[in-house]
């Protein structure tokens, strides 16, 4: 290495240490885009598993209302039943009076009730101009007096009106289908937000270290060219000397003669 030239030396080491750096940072680079991939992955997890449950709460959701329908089918039923004369809860000698809807097979103990509902489920037909009075429904005959029996238990009190009962019913599902409509969207827009943030973030940080290591390289490249036009020049100027000199000592006379041999041929 003795006959190798000391600049060239310099360049080698310096590309050398560039190539070290280069390979460092490129190391640096694939460890974190790893960890912003894992990450990214968890938040996709969560993700999923925050959907899955949204769709587990609207199946449970969809359940709940199907039993509160039968529920109210049934109480329906057992309305009518403690209604009819005779029936399983009614009292003997009671009169039944209904209210039918015209629209709809359904029948109301009052007119009251059948009017709300007809203006909450059946407004077309309530806006008619010549709409007909709502027949009401002929009282059920009485039973004939039946001969007098041993005392019995009090009768046990009357069931609520169904149709109050509906109404709460349906404001209910409604609420609950509206909260968790309400709360589905926040999550999805809570979430979307974030990863929308973690990805701006993530791309940030790329950048921001992109633009670090381009300026850092740049930074070596300027160095290492103003060493190298150092070096030239300095090359530039012993070559002046040496020439200066190779100059000098042409001009200047030689000190002795031409040489000759004394001994005879």
């Amino acid at each position: 290495m003795r006959y190798v030239d000391q600049n060239f030396l310099k360049v080698f080491q310096l590309a050398q240490l560039i190539i070290e750096y280069l390979l460092h940072s490129q190391d640096y680079l694939a460890d974190t885009n790893r960890s912003l991939t894992d990450e990214n992955s968890a938040l996709k997890h969560q993700f999923d598993a925050i959907c899955s449950t949204c769709d587990k709460q609207t199946v449970e959701l969809a359940a709940l209302k199907k039993e509160t329908r039968a529920m109210r089918k049934t109480l329906y039923a057992y309305q009518l039943m403690t209604k009819v004369p005779g029936g399983s809860g009614g009292r003997g000698g009671v009169v039944a009076c209904y209210h039918r809807c015209e629209v709809c097979p359904k029948s109301f103990t009052s007119q009251y009730y059948l009017e709300a509902h007809l203006k909450r489920r059946h407004p077309e037909y309530v806006d008619l101009p010549n709409r007909h009075p709502i027949p009401t429904a002929a009282p059920a005959a009485a039973p004939k007096p039946e001969p007098p029996k041993p005392a019995t238990p009090p009768p046990p009190p009357p069931a609520p009106d169904m149709t109050v009962m509906a109404d709460a019913l349906d404001r209910f599902t409604q609420r609950l289908m509206e909260s968790e409509k309400q709360i589905r969207a926040e999550m999805d827009e809570k979430m979307r937000k974030e990863v929308e943030t973690k990805q701006k973030s993530i791309d940030e940080a790329y950048r921001q270290k992109k633009l670090r290591y381009e300026k850092e390289i740049q930074d070596m490249k300027t160095a290492l060219h103003q060493e190298l036009d150092e070096e030239r020049k300095t090359l530039e100027e012993e070559r002046k000397e040496i020439e200066a000199l190779l100059e000098k000592a042409r001009k200047t006379a030689p000190r002795f003669g031409n040489l000759e041999d004394e001994s005879p041929p």
